[in-house]
């Protein structure tokens, strides 16, 4: 059970912004699915936030205050998370990327950057492969992005022993807090996002939405192995880039990968556009969106500035 300190699984409370410009949900006519979003601030360029494993719109609440002073900005909850309803929506990153593509089309969106998260920055790539997104995708900024660390078969297997719905479902409280505290510098939950902890503990005080909830994260993490993207960089022709925390506590991971380290990670960022780079900020964790927001907003608009 220790293991499970190297997983995401946040799920934080929802958000409106004082500059809240619009609202909804997405439905596309492909679908069953509704995506939530929100779009804040105004602009010409628009800033497209996709969240990371187990999370939702709420993780960038800090970010989001800031870019939309600049930008505007748009925030989604992904199916299955926080307002968006799985429906029969299947969860993958091609998946989620031919989502996102058709959702930027009709709401007209042009010259975006796409600020993925974790799992989020592995969906932004996905959608950068796309020649469909060429028309519009100014670039990607991506936070402690999933998807550039990569994992053989007996590693894949390795990880999804253990993210299987029934093996999370015992996890206890205890251990459910530490999964939090993993994801900050400090090792532990800051006091401004605990609701992050009691949003978690209400969904898991309804276990049909627990159990719903646990079965989108175990096949998010199967499609993050299974659909990898880190041999196809050089396909994405847009400026990328990429910033990590120092603190990261689950990427490299600590088990499978003991002595990777960002500069190995660094080394596989081999993306071809020239203005791409790669940076790490002291003093933040995985969830670096939270620890280090006035950084990452000022680097994100230095970035959208391109």
């Amino acid at each position: 059970m220790k293991y499970f300190i190297l997983f995401i699984m946040l799920m934080p409370v929802h958000f409106i912004s004082s500059q809240t410009i619009a609202s909804g949900a997405y439905a596309p006519e492909s679908s069953d699915v509704s995506m939530f979003y929100r779009e804040s601030g105004e602009g010409d360029k628009v800033v497209l936030m996709i969240h990371g494993l187990g999370s939702n719109s709420g993780g960038f609440k800090k970010m989001e205050e800031l870019i939309s002073e600049q930008h505007k900005t748009v925030v989604i909850d992904l199916p299955g998370y926080g307002n968006s309803e799985q429906g029969s929506f299947d969860p993958g990153m091609e998946n989620y990327a031919a989502l996102i593509i058709e959702f930027v089309r009709q709401r007209g969106y042009k010259d975006v950057v796409l600020a993925g998260h974790s799992m989020g920055g592995q969906i932004a790539m996905t959608i950068a492969m796309d020649p469909r997104s060429q028309a519009w995708l100014h670039g990607l900024f991506l936070i402690a992005p999933a998807g550039i660390e990569t994992f053989t078969a007996e590693e894949k297997s390795w990880f999804m022993q253990y993210m299987t719905p029934e093996m999370m479902s015992m996890l206890p409280d205890e251990q459910i807090r530490k999964n939090f505290d993993i994801n900050f510098a400090a090792g532990k939950l800051p006091e401004d996002a605990m609701f992050m902890l009691k949003e978690r503990m209400a969904i898991k005080s309804d276990p049909d939405a627990y159990r719903t909830y646990l079965e989108t994260v175990s096949r998010n993490v199967e499609a993050m192995l299974s659909e990898p993207v880190a041999d196809k960089f050089e396909s994405i022709e847009v400026p990328v880039w990429v910033v990590y925390g120092k603190q990261d506590y689950l990427i490299p991971n600590k088990i499978l990968h003991p002595d990777m380290t960002l500069e190995d990670l660094k080394a596989k960022c081999n993306f071809p556009h020239d203005e791409s780079r790669f940076m790490t900020v002291d003093n933040g964790g995985h969830f670096l969106t939270w620890d280090q927001p006035e950084k990452l907003a000022l680097l994100l608009m230095e970035f959208a500035s391109l």
